[in-house]
């Protein structure tokens, strides 16, 4: 009886053993079973992440590692709340692809090439020489335009220059009146062209028969296409100077300038001023007046700073004084003396527009000039009054005054 019940009692305790242990194997089991239930990812499924992988760009890649680490902060730091909300795919934490603080993922940190800080190399500003971009596409400040640029300033007359031989002059034409014939026919200039004719004219210029081209004489301008030529020079307007006005005289030597630049745009153009004549002459002569030609004589400078061309004040080589041509360089007082046709040719190969002369002068660097420390005197205390610098007197000396003659004409 007694064994039965030990049996018995045995038989309870290793059932109740056995209880014990499947119950810890059972909560063993469920407790991995819910460690391997929460290590899964509650995203989409391996496969779908890898459609997207290979569909997406990779800007949804960038948004998602930035998001999905920003959502893992959340958290380990928020309530189950907070967790839930983070990891839905379309909560208000997770931006669109498409959002407006998405950069481009080519260039995440650059600005777009056609932004107002960067020039567009294929911008059609570029495509004109004369145009330079400052930058800025918006705004009042439109952009710089530069056009014409040109380092000589045409408001004065052609200085002196270094001299030019006669070679200079083989590609010239001279255009102008019986002065110009006179060069022609008396000066050593023999290697330009000449077109001149006496008593010619602004006006006349257009119309008269001057330059016999394959046995047919045509008007100056009309025959300057038949020759190659790259300078040309001009002097016009002495037998116009009677008119009251410059106005008309304008506006016709401005039309054989563009008449000119037609034929030949390239042409170095020179405006020779109006030589004027003798004092005697001007002072008889009906309406040839010094006075009348120094005004068409500004006229032309005013008009050869417009048009571009250099004006050549050939008058300053054969004047006087006052201004009126030497006595002794005519015997008419208006036309030259044989002799004195090659000053005004000395005065046009001294000066002469070449590349060299259209150059800016070079600086010259000034040495730095260091300061001499001055010594300072001792200061004079105040109770001692420093006594006057002794003057010492000097001579007083009286000037001769200088007298000027002036010899008669």
């Amino acid at each position: 009886m007694r064994q039965r019940d030990e049996s018995s009692i045995f038989n309870i305790l290793l059932s109740i053993i056995l209880i014990v242990l499947c119950s810890v194997v059972v909560i063993v089991i469920s407790v991995f079973a819910t460690d391997s239930d929460s290590s899964e990812p509650t995203g989409p499924s391996s496969s779908q992440a890898t459609d997207n992988t290979e569909s997406s760009p990779s800007t949804v890649f960038e948004i998602t590692s930035e998001k999905s680490t920003s959502d893992i902060e959340i958290i380990t730091s928020s309530s189950d709340e907070e967790t839930t909300s983070a990891e839905e795919p379309t909560s208000s934490h997770v931006e669109e692809p498409t959002s407006s603080h998405t950069e481009e993922p080519t260039t995440p940190h650059v600005d777009e090439p056609t932004s107002s800080g960067v020039e567009d190399p294929t911008s059609s500003q570029t495509d004109n020489p004369t145009t330079i971009d400052t930058g800025e596409t918006s705004g009042d400040i439109p952009p710089v335009i530069i056009t014409n640029v040109d380092p000589y300033d045409y408001t004065v007359a052609v200085p002196v220059t270094n001299t030019v031989t006669e070679e200079y002059f083989s590609d010239a034409v001279f255009i102008g009146d019986s002065l110009t014939d006179g060069l022609k026919l008396y000066s050593s200039l023999k290697t330009p062209v000449f077109y001149s004719k006496q008593a010619l004219s602004t006006t006349s210029i257009f119309s008269t028969p001057v330059v016999n081209v394959n046995g047919q004489t045509l008007p100056i301008l009309d025959a300057l296409p038949y020759i190659s030529f790259n300078k040309v020079y001009i002097m016009l307007g002495i037998n116009e100077v009677g008119y009251p006005t410059t106005t008309s005289f304008e506006q016709k030597y401005t039309k054989i300038i563009d008449t000119i630049r037609t034929i030949n745009p390239d042409a170095v153009i020179y405006v020779q001023s109006i030589l004027p004549i003798t004092e005697k002459a001007s002072n008889t002569h009906k309406y040839i007046k010094n006075k009348q030609i120094a005004a068409f004589n500004s006229a032309l400078l005013k008009l050869a700073a417009e048009k571009k061309v250099y004006f050549l004040n050939v008058a300053e080589a054969l004047s006087d004084s006052t201004g009126a041509l030497r006595a002794e360089a005519s015997s008419d007082g208006v036309h030259l003396k044989p002799s004195y046709y090659n000053l005004w040719y000395e005065y046009l190969k001294n000066h002469s527009i070449t590349a060299a002369s259209l150059e800016p002068p070079a600086e010259i660097p000034t040495e730095p000039t260091t300061e001499i420390p001055t010594e300072t005197s001792p200061e004079t205390p105040s109770d001692i009054t420093p006594e006057p610098p002794t003057e010492v007197p000097t001579e007083t000396t009286t000037e001769t005054p200088t007298y000027y003659f002036q010899s008669p004409d």
